[in-house]
């Protein structure tokens, strides 16, 4: 007859001890509370001063000359510390 080998515990059947369960329910549960009370602010905020915060909409070839900006500065920034950094 042939014996049995014990299987070792898989890592993905790893059961979590009731501290542990504990623990990550109240992490999870704080972190609930933390989005609900982000939300709430920034609906407070929106509902009090709405106006102020509102983006100005420009034109869209405004816009694209602000992309075009920034994408090129961007890039720039980048050559010039790889140049600074090879000589």
């Amino acid at each position: 007859m042939s014996k049995r080998r014990k299987r070792k515990p898989s890592v993905l059947r790893h059961k979590f001890t009731v501290g542990m369960q504990k623990k990550l329910v109240m992490l999870f549960i704080a972190i609930l509370l933390a989005f609900v009370i982000l939300v709430g602010r920034i609906t407070y905020i929106n509902a009090t001063s709405g106006s102020k915060y509102r983006k100005d909409r420009g034109t869209r070839k405004e816009k694209f000359s602000s992309f075009i900006e920034c994408f090129f500065s961007f890039f720039l920034v980048r050559i010039t510390y790889v140049c600074n950094v090879i000589y």
